[in-house]
């Protein structure tokens, strides 16, 4: 896959993107059948409370969200040493669930509102792409990410410390035809960070989630968004 679409946006739009607030999810319940995994139901509070309900749970877990296309939504919240992250495609009623724990260990699993057919999958599809992506305004976050079948190199070329990252753990989830969720394990400084960031082609921009967990700090959770620019050229 190799999508240019990024000239139909003005410059001066694209720089100050932000993740659009959403509040799609809220009134809202769910049950998805999960392959190779149970059932799991969620309910949303009303509008504006940003809770959520797992499974009947009698105490919602604190959410965010936002939305990377017309119908796909990216929702996390975190758990006690565990972080999940689902991307809802909420046209087709399709669900791709990602658990971080506190070893590093990553699981995925996709689901459905209806039958298990026709799930999301995993994708080589962004093999060949090069993209520079920028998280906010500044050419300190940027980072490079080269994609090929065997997974991601990337780089910081502008960054004055922590230059090298490595990622290890690669997969690559195909949401839509031009949505698609990128899962690792980042190093950076010698400090490992689980990252899961949601890519859409159309427009070159992502959304995603660093999230990592140390005797010292604790849980950390920071969410992201940014565009990009194709570097193949």
């Amino acid at each position: 896959m190799y999508v240019q679409r990024f000239a139909s946006i003005p410059k001066s739009d694209i720089e100050s993107y932000q993740a659009p607030t959403c509040f799609e999810l809220a009134g809202r319940k769910f049950t998805f059948k999960m392959a190779g995994s149970l059932p799991v139901t969620m309910s949303f509070a009303e509008f504006p409370c940003k809770e959520v309900f797992v499974d009947g749970a009698a105490s919602g877990i604190a959410y965010e969200c936002a939305k990377i296309g017309e119908q796909v939504v990216f929702l996390t919240y975190c758990l006690p040493e565990v972080f999940v992250a689902y991307i809802l495609d909420i046209e087709k009623e399709l669900v791709t669930r990602v658990v971080f724990d506190g070893d590093n260990n990553i699981t995925v699993n996709f689901g459905s509102v209806g039958n298990l057919y026709d799930l999301h999958a995993f994708s080589d599809d962004q093999a060949g792409n090069k993209v520079r992506w920028i998280l906010g305004k500044q050419d300190e976050s940027a980072f490079l990410a080269n994609y090929s079948v065997d997974g991601v190199d990337i780089s910081r070329p502008y960054a004055t410390s922590t230059p090298v990252v490595t990622a290890s753990d690669f997969k690559a989830v195909k949401i839509t035809d031009t949505i698609y969720l990128s899962i690792a394990i980042v190093e950076a400084g010698g400090q490992k960070v689980n990252l899961a960031m949601v890519s859409n082609y159309w427009n070159i921009t992502c959304i995603g989630s660093l999230y990592s967990l140390t005797p010292t700090h604790g849980a950390s959770c920071k969410l992201f968004a940014g565009y990009g620019r194709f570097m193949n050229e």
